[in-house]
């Protein structure tokens, strides 16, 4: 609305796209002030003056820059992948983190145990002192899901010979996301590391 004001008083005079007529004049302004900074430009209205056209400039980049963060600030909370994942009986299906407010839950990690507190607020956590603790906690009944890091529930789920992998499943709820890197011997061969990146890869899905 300032920035509409102003083309207003600085183009009313001089360009005829603009009305001196206040009212009309400011609605005027005020389309040319959306379409410029949401980068739609129909060129219908554009202004004359140089320093209309020096506040433009501004505008239009200032434009650039909310438009720019407010597209990638819902591409980021659509596309978001986190690395905290939930494990549950196969017994159990959870669909919402609303539906795990009412569940016993259980954690071994303490970046785990910090991303249920943040995201299901008021919750209570049942901390372990390993994985084999938290998931025979969940066996027995002790606790109704595990909060753990994505890779190694993978690992669980998708490994056929693990003692855990017919009783466990993902509920597919993440929580905070987290990079992993994995460190290997610089003499490494090729052939060795291609391997380990398909695996990975496997495990992972």
């Amino acid at each position: 609305i300032i920035f509409a004001h102003c083309i207003w008083r600085l183009e009313r005079k001089v360009n005829t796209r603009i009305s001196e007529r206040y009212a009309d004049g400011l609605w005027d302004s005020l389309w040319f002030a959306v379409v410029t900074a949401t980068t739609v430009g129909y060129g219908d209205k554009t202004p004359e003056t140089y320093a209309g056209k020096l506040l433009t400039i501004g505008w239009m980049i200032m434009g650039m820059f909310f438009v720019s963060l407010f597209v990638a600030s819902i591409t980021t909370a659509l596309l978001n992948t986190r690395d905290r994942i939930t494990l549950q009986s196969s017994t159990l299906q959870i669909a919402s983190f609303e539906e795990m407010a009412d569940l016993k839950i259980g954690t071994w990690m303490p970046e785990a145990t910090s991303a249920v507190k943040q995201e299901i607020v008021g919750t209570a956590v049942s901390e372990f002192a390993s994985q084999d603790d938290a998931l025979e906690a969940l066996l027995s009944g002790n606790v109704d899901v595990v909060v753990e890091d994505q890779w190694r529930a993978k690992y669980i789920v998708n490994m056929k010979d693990h003692k855990y992998n017919d009783k466990v499943t993902e509920a597919e709820l993440r929580f905070s996301e987290a990079d992993i890197g994995v460190g290997v011997r610089r003499s490494m061969d090729t052939n060795m590391m291609r391997a380990l990146e398909v695996g990975m890869r496997d495990h992972t899905r």
